[in-house]
């Protein structure tokens, strides 16, 4: 009777020991150890590795037919290990452990299971807060496999409603591929590839006898994708290739991300583009393996299949190839081939079929000047006069050898300094730059409400932030474009649409729009009958909700005060009688 302990005791130190080790580089199992998080078909609305702005898509999207309150179900066995509630990103999210070396995510909650909503409530109040996050024991909120333990919404940052799953490493907490775990679902429909681009780069490439980037429609016949135009395109010297391509499920569905993408130069594989994990920390490299100009000017999404230099993501499996290629001018005719995958294992090809010019036409070179100075990529960089700073202090802040204009023109009445021209907004930056501009003629009693704007070409302003300190605004700034010093003493607008409407089960419910024209919204505060009152923030919508239920007739004073990120309060305040 005494051995059962014991034995049961040195199997489980030995399953410890299996996960512990099996957790280092934790690769998805063959064996299918999670179960769908809902009672539904997959239908996908966002891939993993999905190119986003600014970031990889770390897990799967999957589509709940446009509705909330879909029971999630818990995917395997394991504890609740992190509940976050937040009015951007993933909204209500839920995170399980599992003995397996695995955490599974869930985002974009409408609300918790009885149990955790019970905690994150009781969490709420104790903070007097919102957001909140908390972080439940091992053995608080154990779960099994197939438990609701959540209700599909829409909050956070989401663009409509869906349940996002991913599963992590637990030890690396890098995001894994969820389809590599055996998820079924049905896709029979190969990538769509919309165009191709040969771009010359480092100022030492020629497309059809010109300097810029060259793109290609294309049409299909057969099962492959060619040139719409049938004229042969001519390169020289250094060229780089580019693919504009996504993926569908079901006809008329999302538009998705693909799996991989191989490029192969005259039989030989010169480019692999796959994801199947990376680090958070370096979901910003998405920049460095798009055409970003083309991306913030006109909405495509093309994925260059060239290795910057300071591009360092590591969750793309590389082979030593960089993509990029020098042509002589010898006349030789060549093939390029694009094949492209999906999560279904659908596949696609595009051929491209082109010649070596034997013209090579100079690109020029722009001149360093008073405006004009020489960026590397992989050198810290600063510029500064009396009234001005930049400084480029953590690498890299660009992925390749820029020229960076830095100019200046006179300000306008709304401005507390001259507007400053830093680089080209069509250049993606990696990490933020510090800029520290000084004030002309800004009285001292609105140091405290200065900030940084940064200026559209229509003259809109948007807040780059940023604060007043020896005689300098200063602020991390993570964009090129048109800077210069703004005020904000304008507090924020409260817009009370319901604050009466009594539901079936006798309550109170609050529906109020906030929003803040420059600096942004920093907190908000709701009391009702001076004591603090839950109200849930959609940030994307501006709206604050709260209900509450109508215990005894009588009066309710309900009373909100929202904050701006510059100090400017508002007040609204309503007398409710029942």
């Amino acid at each position: 009777m005494q051995l059962r302990p014991k034995i049961c005791l040195i199997l489980e130190l030995i399953w410890a020991l299996i996960s512990c080790f099996s957790s280092f580089g934790q690769t998805a199992p063959k064996e299918k150890i999670f179960r769908f998080p809902l009672d539904t078909a997959l239908v996908i609305a966002g891939t993993f590795g999905e190119i986003r702005a600014n970031h990889f898509h770390s897990g799967l999207d999957i589509s709940t037919g446009e509705a909330e309150g879909k029971d999630v179900l818990a995917a395997a066995d394991g504890y609740v290990s992190r509940i976050k509630v937040a009015p951007d990103g993933f909204g209500k999210a839920l995170y399980i452990n599992h003995r397996n070396g695995y955490v599974t995510v869930y985002g974009h909650l409408q609300r918790y299971n009885d149990e955790i909503e019970k905690m994150v409530l009781a969490e709420q109040y104790k903070r007097e807060s919102f957001a909140v996050e908390i972080f439940p024991g091992e053995n608080i909120l154990p779960v099994k496999q197939g438990e609701i333990i959540a209700y599909s919404g829409n909050t956070g940052g989401s663009a409509g409603p869906h349940l996002h799953f991913e599963i992590r490493d637990e030890k690396t907490e890098e995001p894994l591929n969820v389809l590599d775990f055996g998820f079924t679902f049905r896709d029979t429909i190969p990538p769509q590839i919309n165009s191709l681009v040969v771009y010359p780069i480092n100022n030492k490439g020629n497309v059809n006898g010109t300097c810029t980037k060259k793109f290609l429609a294309l049409t299909k016949i057969g099962k492959s994708y060619v040139p719409a135009d049938s004229s042969l395109t001519e390169v020289n010297g250094d060229i780089a290739f580019g693919i504009e391509t996504f993926d569908t499920q079901i006809p008329g569905g999302n538009e998705l991300g693909i799996k991989s993408i191989e490029l192969w130069l005259d039989g030989k594989k010169i480019y692999d583009y796959s994801i199947s994990r990376f680090r958070f920390d370096e979901s910003k490299f998405v920049n460095a393996n798009i055409d970003y100009a083309e991306k913030v000017l006109k909405g495509r999404t093309i994925v260059t299949c060239n290795h910057l230099p300071a591009d360092n993501f590591s969750g793309l499996i590389r082979d030593n190839a960089s993509g990029s290629v020098h042509f002589p001018a010898d006349g030789a005719r060549h093939k390029a081939v694009f094949k492209v995958e999906d999560f279904h294992n659908n596949t696609s090809e595009a051929n491209l079929n082109f010649k070596s010019s034997k013209q090579n036409i100079p690109c020029a070179v722009p001149a360093e000047n008073d405006t004009t100075f020489f960026v590397s990529c992989k050198k810290s960089f600063t510029r500064e006069t009396k009234d001005f700073k930049f400084s480029i202090a953590k690498l890299p802040c660009v992925y390749n050898d820029i020229y960076l204009v830095i100019s200046t023109r006179e300000k306008n009445k709304k401005l507390f300094s001259k507007i400053y021209k830093i680089g080209d907004p069509a250049i993606p930056v990696h990490n933020s730059f510090n800029l520290n501009i000084k004030p002309e003629k800004l009285p001292e009693w609105l140091f405290p409400k200065a900030l940084l704007v940064k200026i559209d070409g229509n003259g809109n302003m948007t807040s780059a932030g940023g604060d007043f300190k020896d005689g300098f605004v200063n602020a991390s700034v993570s964009s090129f474009g048109n800077y210069a010093i703004a005020v904000d003493t304008v507090p924020p607008v409260i817009k009370a649409h319901n604050l009466s409407t009594r539901g079936e089960k006798e309550k109170i419910f609050f529906k109020i729009k906030i929003s803040d024209a420059l600096s942004g919204i920093g907190s908000y505060r709701a009391t009702l009958n001076k004591k603090w009152f839950l109200m849930e923030y959609d940030a994307k919508t501006g709206t604050l909700t709260g209900q509450k239920a109508i215990e005894k007739k009588g009066k309710y004073l309900f009373e909100l005060t929202v904050t701006d990120k510059k100090g400017n309060k508002s007040k609204h305040t309503a007398v409710m009688s029942y």
